[in-house]
């Protein structure tokens, strides 16, 4: 077996809204051959929002929104939009919810981890490209950043089964 098979590698990706409230994307460096049948088995993601995108998070619905994706064009990141799009991977939310007094005790738990290692396989595979970190706000007065760290393993499929795949996540067109 191919030392590629045997060991995790990891990536990371760091992406920030230019401006509030929209969607930005940032391709995940995969460095895979753009026309290798080569895909990854996602193991473990981490998602850190930094503090400034946490403090923007001060009214009920306020929400800070990140996820991996197969594609830069999806339709949104949040849970409810997103689950019927075979290109959002992972998704993670985090939402305003105030309670009580004005003045609240918030408890950030960063990273947010996913850990993926109990599903058949040890993980979830994706085609190696495209992969993009995806990062959206929704109700906030300023841009928020992300950084996301993924741990994968590399396998070689066959012809058919790499059509399969990128069949799987609609990236043939």
């Amino acid at each position: 077996m191919p030392a590629k098979e045997l060991y995790a590698n990891r990536f990371s990706v760091h992406v920030s809204e230019t401006i509030a409230g929209t969607r930005a994307f940032a391709e995940v460096p995969t460095y895979a051959a753009a026309f290798s049948k080569e895909a990854f088995i996602i193991h473990r993601l981490e998602y850190a929002f930094t503090d400034a995108s946490l403090d923007a998070l001060v009214a009920n619905d306020d929400m800070l929104m990140a996820g991996l994706c197969t594609s830069n064009k999806v339709y949104g990141l949040n849970p409810v939009d997103s689950f019927p799009e075979p290109g959002v991977l992972d998704v993670v939310k985090i939402t305003g919810n105030l309670r009580g007094a004005a003045a609240n005790l918030f408890l950030n738990q960063i990273p947010i981890t996913r850990d993926f290692t109990n599903l058949p396989g040890g993980g979830f595979i994706v085609p190696s490209r495209p992969l993009f970190v995806a990062v959206q706000g929704g109700g906030l007065g300023a841009a928020i950043t992300v950084d996301v760290r993924g741990w994968f393993t590399r396998v070689e499929l066959k012809d058919a089964e790499f059509l399969e795949l990128l069949d799987a996540y609609r990236l043939v067109v």
